[in-house]
């Protein structure tokens, strides 16, 4: 599952996809219990996120395994 935001216009979604409670209304925040989601959004859509750092840090983390990965 892939989701792509971008512009600021999709900022308050966003926040309230990823850092709200699981609640239909808003029927992306869903995507918190998808094992294998993978949102994609640009600095605009990113811009209301509490801690920017911190999902920058995980992805990040995350590259460095994919890496990791595909050496074995």
């Amino acid at each position: 599952m892939v989701l792509m935001a971008t512009g600021a216009s999709k900022a308050g979604a966003v926040k309230a996809m990823v850092e709200g409670p699981l609640t239909a209304a808003c029927p992306a925040s869903a995507l918190q219990l998808h094992q294998q989601a993978i949102i994609v959004l640009d600095e605009a859509a990113a811009s209301e996120l509490a801690d920017i750092e911190f999902y920058r840090h995980i992805e990040r983390e995350n590259q460095a395994l994919f890496q990791r990965l595909k050496q074995q």
